[in-house]
């Protein structure tokens, strides 16, 4: 099992004598409740790093992640628009204003399906037999009069941009970033189960037509494709050519002109990412990469918390801005890779992932800029600290002082620099001014003795007796 350890600085530090075996009294005895009145709204401030992915907000809530990806979501051209000209944007509404509510961004994905302009197409293949998500039409082919469709894209962008024209009633949290499409390249595989039924060529038009019409209502919008799907390979590790030769065309088309942020789907980001870099880069092509759906598929759950932990690591310093993980309770009808991937028992317990995460994300959540120092060892600029993450018995840097050694899964202890060591289980060190580490124990405190939500339990208990 791959050893982790990781390294946490922050700048500015008091040093104190090598010798010393306990920290100062004066800090550890200042009113406890005078520093645990700060640390709720701390906590609160969201992991803008982080999102999640799904219709409802609790794990964002629970995990203390700043994104939310809404899946479907309710950004579908036919329920806002169910008839040419008549529109109807109380189930958008309400999304955005309970994401709003809990100080959520949205990243909202545009479904160019309305029934009513894919009857146009007649008889042409068009149809998925199984429905994937029965909020969409069962059409899912290129919008039939693109000018109509442009006309939605265009009064939804403006309904959320914020700049006052045409607003929903209460805006206050904008919606900047516009995603088109989900997975388009689930067709590649010649199965009716696709969410969307056309080819590279079809998918270029509508990504293009979408650019177009976000820009033109805010030029401000961020347009991000459609996730790939978790980049597939043959048995002998080999990606299938069918996947490159997809979003091959979409750019040979031209579609990194309307592609701000790549966007990949992934169950391995170090190794999708690099996959897809080679690719951007054959066509000259150089943008910032989200993964939109991560999941990590293990049923070791130790393994799988330091994997969580490593894959987002090396993703961020190859490129990646943001990671939305994608599986939060294992339930009982979930897709396996979802099962695998969960953060809480098909019981509503935590797993140690669900710690991983929560500690990874209080302490790197919003970091500024990360570089490699050498194999598995990596630096992260947040505010002011500097996270080392180390894994695989790589070198402690050279630092002196008082630090606060916690471990993945958050449990701390302060102790001197001088006394780390390589290990093969999993640690953070915090280096700082004295009082800044007990702020910071504290919350992992708080992160140790956190649970999965009440609810999460009641629901699990209501499915398992339907």
């Amino acid at each position: 099992m791959v050893a982790l350890l990781i390294i946490v600085i922050i700048c500015g530090c008091v040093k104190v004598e090598q010798g010393a075996e306990k920290v100062n009294e004066s800090i550890l005895n200042e009113s406890r409740g005078s520093i645990e009145s700060k640390l709720e709204l701390e906590i609160s401030i969201r992991a803008d790093r982080f999102g999640f992915v799904g219709m409802e907000f609790v794990p964002n809530e629970d995990l203390g992640f700043g994104w939310s990806r809404p899946h479907p979501g309710p950004f579908i051209w036919n329920t806002i628009e169910p008839e040419k000209g008549k529109f109807d944007f109380s189930e958008a509404d309400e999304i955005v204003k309970l994401a709003q509510a809990h100080n959520i961004s949205i990243l909202a994905t545009i479904w160019p399906y309305a029934t009513w302009d894919q009857e146009k197409w007649g008889n042409i293949d068009r149809f998925v037999k199984e429905t994937i998500f029965f909020q969409l039409p069962k059409s899912r082919y290129k919008p039939y009069d693109i000018g109509e469709y442009k006309l939605f894209v265009k009064a939804l962008v403006e309904r959320y941009d914020g700049d006052g024209i045409n607003d929903m009633s209460g805006l206050e949290k904008p919606i900047k970033y516009w995603e088109v499409l989900n997975e388009p390249d689930t067709s590649i595989f010649g199965e009716n189960l696709a969410f969307f039924k056309g080819n590279a060529k079809d998918y270029f038009e509508i990504l293009k037509a979408t650019y177009e019409a976000v820009k033109e209502a805010d030029p401000e919008a961020t347009v991000i494709n459609g996730g790939t799907i978790p980049i597939p390979r043959d048995k002998e590790g080999n990606v299938l050519n069918e996947f490159i030769e997809f979003w091959d065309q979409v750019l040979e088309l031209g579609g990194g002109n309307y592609i701000d942020v790549f966007n990949i789907h992934s169950f391995s980001i170090p190794e999708d990412v690099d996959v897809m870099k080679k690719l951007l880069e054959k066509h000259g092509i150089n943008k910032p990469i989200w993964v939109t759906e991560f999941t990590v598929k293990e049923e070791n759950e130790e393994k799988k918390a330091e994997t969580i932990v490593t894959s987002c690591t090396v993703g961020f310093w190859k490129g990646v801005e943001k990671v939305f993980y994608t599986a939060y309770i294992e339930f009982p009808k979930a897709p396996e890779d979802l099962k695998l991937g969960s953060l809480i028992d098909k019981e509503g317990n935590p797993k140690k992932a669900y710690y991983a995460f929560k500690t990874f994300a209080l302490l790197v959540g919003n970091f500024e800029k990360v570089e490699k120092i050498e194999e598995n060892a990596y630096k992260f600029k947040v505010e002011d600290l500097d996270v080392y993450i180390l894994w695989n018995y790589s070198k402690i840097p050279k630092i002196k002082g008082k630090v606060l050694k916690v471990n993945l899964t958050g449990n701390s202890t302060l102790i001197n620099a001088s006394e780390l060591k390589p290990s093969d289980k999993p640690f953070y060190v915090v280096l700082g001014d004295e009082k800044k580490l007990y702020n910071l124990k504290l919350k992992l405190e708080q992160v140790g003795k956190s649970s999965p939500p009440e609810i999460i339990k009641a629901i699990l208990e209501k499915l398992g007796k339907e």
